[in-house]
């Protein structure tokens, strides 16, 4: 009797649920119907000028999508502007044609987007140079600190056969930098 009951609950709770997902998603949709209905002008061009964004999404299989982050964000400021041109145009379908039919523009839309792959490529290899500069000058720091105690404690700290790290000029000039 008691299990009849829980799954009566659950049951309960499910459909409840259910319901309340399924009036969610008719209010997404609504939305979308009416945000499409005003602003189609719009949504063609940010479509139009997306499409690089849209398939460096299929191609990046990538765990965090780091391709298509760098893509998407530069291709949008790319899409920016035009979309502001199609504001202050007025907002209607020649507008939107026109800026589509401008080969200018889809420079401007694969410039861009080849702008995020550059970036995508480039900016580790970048971070990467500049941490191992970083862990090399944290050595020749180490270094210079480790013969200045060795100077200073003898060789009943460091062992007889302990010899001082040669450091040259410019590692001096770049640890104490």
């Amino acid at each position: 009797m008691v299990n009849s009951s829980h799954e009566l609950i659950g049951s309960s709770i499910k459909r409840r649920q259910i319901r309340l997902s399924m009036s969610g998603v008719i209010g997404v949709v609504v939305i979308f119907l009416i945000f499409t209905t005003i602003s189609f002008p719009t949504i063609c061009v940010v479509f139009v000028g997306m499409i690089p964004t849209l398939v460096c999404y299929i191609v990046d299989l990538t765990p965090g999508r780091y391709a298509f982050r760098c893509v998407a964000s530069m291709n949008f400021a790319g899409v920016a502007p035009f979309v502001r041109l199609l504001w202050s145009q007025g907002h209607d379908m020649s507008s939107a044609m026109g800026i589509i039919g401008d080969p200018f523009s889809w420079l401007v839309f694969y410039g861009t987007a080849a702008f995020g792959w550059g970036l995508f490529f480039s900016v580790p290899g970048v971070v990467s140079a500049i941490q191992t500069l970083n862990a090399e000058r944290r050595v020749n720091v180490l270094r210079l600190r480790q013969n200045e105690l060795a100077e200073e404690w003898g060789t009943e700290i460091t062992g007889e056969n302990w010899k001082p790290h040669e450091i040259s000029a410019s590692s001096e000039v770049r640890a104490t930098g």
